[in-house]
Parts: structure tokens; sequence; C-alpha cells
């Protein structure tokens, strides 16, 4: 009788231990799509975040993740400390609710500057918020981008122009003064101080010398539907790639002493996408259709769990297999945005 008794008691243990292990599995991937299991090895360094779509994203010197976007619903500035995402309030900064951020730009001066697209702009020191707009001086309320040069000057792109801020002076540019267009879409400045606008109309760089924009677009030769994206990577040269249908690809070009340089890179027959580089100066690219890392002619690709017709599909955790953006922070890690919320890899 205690024999039965005892293994009874081993039966029922070995069945709470299978009911307990393949519940904690089950919990481990609430949220993900896949019909096939992931191996562990598979799951290392991704983490989601489901509830926050960002539309564009920075880190500061004390290594907080700043975004405008979208949190659980609610529009607005966030900050992420590691743990969680703190909306800033409205009244904190400065400015009224709502609250629709354009552009973050951590400066290595230990400023953060935020855009706001019917707002101005905003500087925080770490301590008190300032904030800037038609009645300090601005052309537009409606900001675009923001950059800061290497002597300490503020660039920021407006719907209305560019203009450029040293704390004290404002001085504007406009069609007037050699830009293919008002509309800034986005403002880069390369090591060596060059300061380079794009507009709907092309690219232009400032000439310091004379306070004038020459149009500088690069030379394709074939029509082009569009720029995907504009950056710099970590040697300070700025790239953009140029999409064109029909085969889809995209064309790299890097900006050298004042011309445009096609950068050959082989693969790349996709879909248009937005690119960065991480801390080696490896570029990594959203393709629409998962993520490929491009390492001195090595290619890799990264897909989502629920993306089939791939060979290496499920061999990343992100979100969703549709990615349309990338920010690579100071530490390495890569976040990406997806239809699904965002997906940030720590390892690489």
């Amino acid at each position: 009788m205690k024999r039965l008794f005892f293994n009874l008691i081993i039966v029922l243990w070995f069945s709470l231990m299978i009911v307990f292990v393949t519940g904690c599995w089950e919990l481990g991937h609430i949220g993900q799509y896949d019909i096939q299991s992931p191996t562990p090895e598979e799951m290392i360094g991704w983490v989601n975040y489901p509830e926050v779509f960002p539309t564009c994203m920075t880190d500061d010197l004390q290594g907080n993740i700043w975004m405008g976007g979208e949190v659980n619903g609610t529009e607005g500035l966030f900050r992420f400390d590691g743990k969680n995402w703190q909306r800033i309030p409205a009244s904190v900064i400065g400015i009224s609710e709502p609250v629709f951020v354009s552009d973050v730009y951590g400066a290595d001066n230990g400023k953060l500057y935020v855009g706001f697209k019917d707002q101005g702009f905003a500087i925080y020191d770490g301590t008190i918020w300032r904030t800037y707009n038609k009645q300090s001086g601005l052309v537009s309320d409606s900001v675009t981008v923001i950059r800061i040069d290497k002597s300490s000057k503020i660039w920021i792109g407006t719907i209305r122009g560019i203009m450029q801020y040293d704390g004290v002076k404002w001085d504007t540019f406009t069609v007037n003064n050699g830009l293919p267009d008002n509309y800034m879409i986005t403002v880069e400045i390369d090591g060596d101080n060059n300061v380079i606008c794009l507009t709907p109309k092309g690219f232009a760089q400032f000439d310091r010398t004379v306070k004038f924009w020459i149009p500088n677009s690069p030379s394709t030769g074939d029509s082009v539907t569009y720029f995907s994206g504009v950056t710099c990577d970590r040697t300070g040269v700025i790239w953009t790639g140029l999409f064109k249908p029909e085969p889809y690809y995209l064309i790299f070009y890097k900006f050298i002493n004042g011309i445009w340089k096609k950068e050959q890179i082989d693969y790349l027959a996709c879909s248009p996408g937005k690119f960065a580089f991480d801390t080696n100066n490896d570029l990594w690219l959203d393709l629409n259709l998962g993520i490929v890392k491009y390492s001195q002619g090595n290619i890799t690709e990264y897909h989502s769990y629920n993306q089939g017709g791939y060979s290496n599909a499920g061999n990343s955790g992100l979100l969703d297999e549709y990615v349309k953006g990338i920010f690579i922070d100071r530490h390495n890690n890569k976040w990406f945005l997806t239809l699904s919320g965002l997906s940030k890899f720590e390892l690489d």
C-alpha cells in the first residue's frame, strides 16, 4: 500500500512539472506569431515592445532612449530608462497638448533637441526645458528636423525654409538663398562640418563663405523614384539611397569632398527602406520584409517568425516582418520599428 501511494506521488509530481514547464514555455512566447517554435538561441538578444510605435528616436549621453510617437495609444514625447517608457507632459516642456514630435536629436554636447510638428522646438539640458517658436524668431512652427554642427550652431529645418541659430541670432534661408525648395525633408552634417539638406526637389549644400545654398544632388542618369534615407556613417560620411523601380533596387551614394560618389553594393535588390550604421560601421537596411546587415561584403538577413517562404524564416525576434524604421544607439543596440511595434536587438 505504501509503495502504491509513493508511486502515485511520483506520477503526480512529474505531471505537475510537465504542466509547469509547458506553461512557462507558452508564457515566454506570448505575442509571437510563429507556428514553428524558435530555439532558445534564436531568442537571445531580442526584446519586443508591442505597445511602442516611434516616429523618431535618439539617445542621450546618460543612456536614455528618447522617442516621439505613440505608447499604449497615447501620442507624445517619451523617455525610456531601460525599464519604463515615461511620457513627458506638455506642461513640463512648456508647450500645449496634444504633443506631436517630428524629430528628436541627442547631441554630443549632452543636450536634447526636440522638434514639433506645430509648436516649434525645445532644448533640454538635463534640468531645464527651453522652447522656441515664431514669437522667438522661427520662420515656422512646423519643424521637420534639427541638427547641431561642429561649431555648436543649431540648424532647424521647417516647412518654410531652414534656419541657423547660434544662441543669439537667427539666420533664415529659403529659395531666395539658393534652396531648391522651402520644405526641409532632412538635414545632415558630415565630419568636415559640411551641411547638406534634402528637399522635395533635391539636395543642396551650404556655402559658409557666401552664406548661400548650392543645389547638389547625385547625378543618376536614370529615372529615380525617390531618395530613400539620408544619414551619416560612423566615420562622418553622408550617405543617401536612391530607389529605382523595375527591377526594384537601391543605389547608394556617398558625399565626399563636395561630390556624390556611387557606392557599389551588391545584392540589395529590394523595396526602398531606411538604413543606419552601427558602431562597427556595418550597414543595416530595412527591406519592408525583414532586415539586411551588410558587413564587408557579407550579407545577413533577419526575418520574423510569421514570415514564410524564406530559408531562414524565423531566425530573429522581430515582432513583424514589415519593418519601416531603424535606429542604432551609442551602445550598438538596434531598434526596429515594425508594423506590430518596436523590436530591439541587443547583441551583435
